[in-house]
């Protein structure tokens, strides 16, 4: 599994002559969309139920595609791109991806694959539609036998979403954990790798459980990525 790349940014608000009225006229357009994006956002929720495809992946024991060198197709969803971010007590390795299900649902599937490549889903969740800084757009079954890269898209934006999986309490590494963390990057660092501390929802990998359970936010940061270090 490869980690995703990131898109660009744009500046919201860009002092620009002309005339004063259509000015105001685009400012107010804007102001109105981030607030549609801020309405959106206090009304979605990580316990929302997930659809009933998705729900039924949990726990699904998927063969390998080859033997020991290739994983098995996830039924019915359509990755961006993930990462390996571990090993389970059996030696297992854990990792994500990101993707859709047939029905446009942007999803975080969690998983556990031996050496045979023979994979479990161990949890799965869903992620804001409207928020994420990717989407899909497209025609799923035709994608899902073709170049599915071609069908994600990328908004642009400081109020829209990255998923990261490196995050820090207090300054200081969560060491033995498996975190995962929605965030937006900070201020004038839209183009560069930095530590976030606008971190939206964050959830820890019970390692009893092997599910997710929602973590708290506070004094917690989370690398955004993307092509160049801040410094």
């Amino acid at each position: 599994m490869m980690k995703i790349g990131r898109g660009k940014n744009y500046c919201l608000f860009q002092n620009q002559p002309g005339n004063l009225i259509m000015n105001l006229a685009k400012l107010t357009t804007k102001w109105v969309a981030f607030f549609l994006l801020a309405v959106s956002s206090s009304a979605w929720s990580a316990d929302a139920p997930l659809p009933p495809d998705a729900q039924v992946l949990i726990g699904k024991k998927i063969p390998a595609a080859v033997k020991g060198k290739a994983v098995g197709a996830i039924p019915g969803f359509l990755s961006l791109g993930g990462a390996l971010v571990g090993n389970d007590t059996h030696g297992r390795m854990l990792g994500y991806d990101e993707g859709v299900m047939s029905d446009g649902s942007p999803l975080l599937v969690v998983s556990a694959t031996d050496n045979d490549r023979n994979m479990e889903i161990l949890d799965v969740l869903k992620l804001p539609p409207d928020l994420m800084t990717w989407y899909f757009e497209g025609d799923f079954k035709y994608a899902l036998q073709h170049h599915p890269s071609k069908n994600f898209k990328w908004r642009r934006g400081r109020e829209y979403y990255i998923l990261s999986d490196s995050c820090e309490i207090n300054h200081a590494e969560v060491k033995d954990q498996i975190i995962f963390a929605l965030i937006y990057q900070e201020k004038g660092k839209e183009d560069c790798s930095h530590f976030s501390k606008h971190v939206k929802k964050a959830w820890m990998l019970d390692k009893k459980t092997w599910r997710l359970k929602t973590l708290p936010t506070k004094n917690m940061r989370c690398q955004y990525v993307a092509e160049d270090d801040c410094y």
